[in-house]
């Protein structure tokens, strides 16, 4: 009924073990979730939230993994976003207005401490705004994301010194929305900032300033930026065009950039668990209207995809029996409409089939 978190060193044909096995910690509770959980840089401490009534309101625990034993903090209250710096010892988290329930304070806590003296580090004024924390894929920085429907604010403090002080990244501003991440020298920043449909810039680390940003990918009328990932020897940039997920692969070495083809007309892909910079692999999770579920790893040097895992559908159900087509409707505006459509192959296409449309 509940997951088993596991994980295998390096390897798959490593020995499994077991880090919370919910099923166990459940027993005796009507309701029961391990909401998101963090091993620590040391990989030998995991920070969990668990919620045993049903209100999204968390208490955070610790477990010793060299030793299985549980530890004596534990911090309630709180909500389920927590990032550990890079001192495995320090683990910074995200408190709850108890009222509204906003993400509103962000704390940090060494472990060994009394949760109860825990130091407040930010905490946000603007009742429009939520806060949560986390870092950058370099795991070299702390973030701090401040965001409402039409603005976002960062503040950004190094990994490796948790008890100093984050510093603001760009001021917040209404219109502006903003993304960033950290590679090398430099953040990267996705900005639609002059840019209706999002651009990429760079900024140097100590110098975080619109005036020091740098393009790296201009705006583009007919492309929107949806999100980027970084990798030691690529960039990776999510787009959407003609109303299509497209992911492009552009080799810092500036050798040409190309799209991931997916071999279908109509689909719906995205990047997921690509936590490691320091890898030639993409993963991505891709579905379609024939196709289930899947995830697939790609290798951005030598262009091969490999299936991972794929959801199973039951009934005697083979992709090959079915054909996908992207059609266009002209509508009355002259607008152009896309139409995603799956039939059974052999099917004769007179007119006179029923269609299912929504």
């Amino acid at each position: 009924e509940y997951p088993i978190h596991c994980r295998k060193k390096e390897s798959l044909e490593a020995p499994e073990e077991v880090l919370l096995d919910v099923n166990a910690m459940a027993e005796g509770h009507g309701f029961f979730a391990v909401s998101s959980f963090a091993v620590s840089s040391g990989q030998d401490l995991l920070a969990y939230a668990v919620d045993a009534v049903g209100r999204r309101i968390y208490s955070i625990h610790f477990k010793d993994l060299s030793t299985g034993e549980l530890l004596a903090d534990v911090i309630p209250d709180v909500t389920s976003n927590l990032t550990w710096a890079e001192d495995n010892r320090t683990l910074f988290y995200t408190r709850q207005d108890p009222d509204t329930l906003r993400w509103y304070q962000v704390h940090r806590h060494v472990l060994g401490s009394d949760p109860a003296q825990d130091e407040l580090v930010y905490e946000e004024l603007d009742d429009t705004f939520g806060c949560s924390v986390g870092k950058t894929k370099s795991r070299e920085y702390l973030l701090i994301s401040c965001r409402q429907t039409l603005a976002t604010e960062y503040h950004v403090l190094e990994a490796g010194d948790p008890g100093g002080s984050f510093r603001l990244f760009l001021p917040r501003e209404r219109d502006h929305e903003y993304h960033v991440d950290h590679y090398d020298d430099h953040f990267y920043v996705r900005t639609n900032h002059q840019a209706k449909n999002f651009r990429l810039m760079k900024t140097p680390l100590s110098a975080t300033g619109m005036e020091h940003w740098r393009e790296v990918i201009p705006q583009r009328d007919d492309v929107l930026l949806e999100d980027f990932q970084l990798f030691r020897d690529h960039l990776v940039v999510m787009e959407r065009k003609l109303g299509l997920v497209q992911m492009q692969v552009r080799p810092w070495s500036g050798a040409t950039a190309h799209h991931l083809d997916f071999g279908e007309s109509a689909y719906w892909a995205t990047a997921s668990d690509n936590h490691e910079v320091d890898t030639e692999v993409l993963r991505y999770t891709y579905t379609s209207l024939t196709t289930p579920k899947s995830v697939y790893e790609y290798n951005m040097d030598t262009r091969e995809t490999a299936l991972i895992k794929q959801d199973e559908v039951l009934g005697g159900f083979d992709a090959a029996d079915y054909q996908t087509e992207r059609l266009w409707a002209t509508a009355g505006d002259g607008t152009e409409i896309p139409l995603s459509v799956v039939y059974r192959r052999g099917m004769k296409l007179d007119g006179g089939n029923p269609t299912l449309l929504y």
